[in-house]
Parts: C-alpha cells; sequence; structure tokens
C-alpha cells in the first residue's frame, strides 16, 4: 500500500485504470480477438478471481486518512520499457506491439539518435586511460625478485603451522559434542594449503561426516543440513574457542565462517562436497611440478587484491586460468606429459566423476 500518512493509494487501483484504459480504447479500434489475447483475458479474470477468494480486508476512508479517487488516476501515463533493448518503447500499447512484432527493430528517431549518442560516450569511455590505484602501481615498480622472495616466503610458512593443530582439535571437540555418535575427519584445502596463501588468508575445512567423503551433493541435503545446524548451535555456545560466528546456510554448498579466537584465524567448515580439498590436491600436484604456475599465482592474486578485481573471482578459477596459459605458451606444463597419475574430480550431469589424465 502505498501511503503518506493521509493519502493511500493501492497499486493494483492504478493497475486497473491503466488496463481498463486501454481495453476501452483498443477494444473500439480492433473488434477482434486471437487465442492468446483469449488466453490472457481468462487469466486476468483467474487472477481477480484468487484475488478476492483470499478475502481481503476492506479498507474504507476515515477522518485521518482518504483513498485516492479514480479521478487522480487520470494524471498517470504508462510507459512501456523493453528489458531486450534497455530502452523506454512507447507510451501506446501499440507501438509497443509494433516493436514486438517487428523482433525489437523498431526505434524512434530520437532514440536512435539518443543510442548512437550513448554509444559515442561509452567509446570515448572505453578509450580513456584507466589509472592504477596507488598500491597496484608500487607493486609494479617494485623489485619482482624480492616480492616473490618475501611472498614465497610467507605462503611456504602458512601451509603448515602449529595455529592448525589448535584450530582441528577445537573444531574436533565441538563436533563431538554436536555428533556424539558420528566419527568425522577433517580436511583441510584452499590457498594456505597449496602455497599460496598469506597470513590473512581464511583456513577452509571440508569435514567428512560418516565416510561421505565420496558423495557429491549437487545441493545440500535435509541430512546434511541437519548436521551443520548441530554443529552451528555447538560453536556459538563455544565463546573460548569461537567467534564472529556466521552461518551461510543459504549456499550450494553451506558453511560456517567463524573465527578461532586462540589463533585469530578465520575459518570456513564446510559438511558437503570434498570436490574442493580434491581441487586443492590436484594444485599442489600443479605447483610441485611446475613452480612457476605458483609463482605466477601468488602474482596475479596479489594484483587483483591491490587493484580490487578479486571480488568476482575465486582463488581455485584463477589458478585454472593461470594453468591454461602455461599450457598454451610453455609446452612443458602440458598434462599429458606427467609421469604420474593425475586425477580430478568434477560434477557432470550424471553425477560425481574421476578424471583420470595418464600420459
Amino acid at each position: 500500500m502505498a501511503t503518506t500518512g493521509t493519502h493511500y493509494l493501492h497499486p493494483i487501483s492504478l493497475e486497473c485504470k491503466l488496463f481498463l484504459h486501454t481495453l476501452e480504447t483498443y477494444g473500439k479500434q480492433y473488434n477482434q480477438i486471437d487465442p492468446t489475447l483469449c488466453e490472457l483475458l481468462y487469466d486476468v479474470l483467474l487472477g481477480i478471481q484468487n484475488f478476492l477468494d483470499r478475502s481481503p480486508a476492506l479498507i474504507t476512508t476515515t477522518e485521518k486518512t482518504k483513498v485516492l479517487q479514480i479521478k487522480d488516476l487520470s494524471t498517470i501515463e504508462r510507459i512501456y520499457r523493453c528489458t531486450f533493448c534497455n530502452m523506454n518503447v512507447a507510451k501506446s500499447a501499440y507501438k509497443t506491439a509494433l516493436h514486438l512484432v517487428d523482433r525489437h527493430r523498431v526505434i524512434s528517431l530520437p532514440q536512435k539518435e539518443k543510442n548512437q549518442k550513448t554509444q559515442a560516450v561509452q567509446k570515448k569511455s572505453d578509450n580513456k586511460a584507466i589509472k592504477l590505484p596507488k598500491k597496484a602501481k608500487a607493486m609494479a615498480t617494485a623489485d619482482i625478485s624480492k616480492f616473490f622472495a618475501d611472498q614465497l616466503q610467507v605462503a611456504e610458512k602458512v601451509k603448515q603451522i602449529p595455529e592448525y593443530e589448535v584450530i582441528e582439535n577445537a573444531l574436533m571437540t565441538a563436533l563431538t559434542k554436536a555428533l556424539p555418535d558420528k566419527k568425522p575427519k577433517l580436511y583441510k584445502f584452499g590457498s594456505r594449503i597449496t602455497g599460496i596463501g598469506t597470513r590473512y588468508s581464511d583456513l577452509d575445512i571440508y569435514v567428512d561426516v560418516g565416510g561421505q567423503f565420496n558423495v557429491f551433493e549437487q545441493s545440500a541435503s535435509a541430512e546434511t543440513l541437519s548436521i551443520f545446524d548441530r554443529v552451528l548451535e555447538v560453536v556459538r555456545k563455544s565463546a573460548i574457542d569461537w567467534c564472529q560466528v556466521r552461518s551461510i546456510r543459504g549456499a550450494k554448498v553451506p558453511i560456517i565462517r567463524m573465527t578461532n579466537t586462540k589463533t585469530n584465524i578465520q575459518c570456513d567448515v564446510g559438511f558437503s562436497n570434498s570436490l574442493s580439498y580434491c581441487n586443492t590436491q590436484f594444485l599442489d600436484y600443479i605447483y610441485q611440478q611446475q613452480p612457476l604456475a605458483r609463482r605466477l599465482c601468488i602474482f596475479m592474486k596479489k594484483w587483483l587484491e591491490r587493484t580490487r578485481l578479486n571480488e568476482r573471482i575465486t582463488t581455485y578459477c584463477l589458478a585454472l586460468m593461470v594453468i591454461y596459459y602455461l599450457q598454451i605458451k610453455i609446452t612443458c606444463l602440458l598434462l599429458r606429459r606427467y609421469r604420474r597419475i593425475c586425477w580430478l574430480m568434477f560434477w557432470l550431469d550424471h553425477g560425481l566423476a574421476t578424471l583420470v589424465i595418464r600420459p
């Protein structure tokens, strides 16, 4: 209900007024009907019936509030907008119908001129030089050897640190309380484990409950969500070990995001889809075989962060693009040349499959 305190108007009232005006105007001009119109009119009647069957509450005019009258609605005109063309087409249903019949090619001259002007401005904007952020400039002009020395040292250090054992013990304590009848296993994965992480990277953990490692869920099952809720309830009460607990239950792979109080490391804990762990094993193998891939991933990850382009791309996606680039530019990285079996699990429409790449 649209209201300003003393006056109000039901949005459906406005739609009804506009529809009746259109029906009256074109009903006189075109005294014809076709199957599409017949079906839509039937849907209108059905929609009205469904609305009235819900017994909507009656709002009446009082001294404090006043309903806008029908005559007040005559000042409003409808403007039809085409989302496909991203433009306002016309004010009349007739011209809009022509636009659709002609497959979006009917554009008025003023609109064409406006589109051309917009395209010219866009072209000028595209050709405009983009200024790099100061941090990105500093990175581009820095000593690249020192950059890699520093970053590799940090990445190698965070790969295996005593703090992980503290986190695993705290998580196992929570899991034991939440799932006393289960024997969960923990699998660490992510940029920290592959050796391209930093001190500020989070630690990703997959919890295998009941030997479900080889089971891939396209979306979390009721059983997985039940486990998720039970563990979430426990960690929220474990203020000694965990803080800043956040539930991301609606994701395709639900996770509990929380920070370990003793190590101050943020953790993402999930209970479905071991694929991420398998991906980490795959990348770790790639980095061992071709250290250049690891170095380039570290550089690109830092570059995207400093240019603020890292919000819409995951680290794993970035790593795959780097691997593809090196496969194209450097033949020694081609997977077919590997001397041992390497495997990668991935989701197909028919279920979980294992891809074995042999020499």
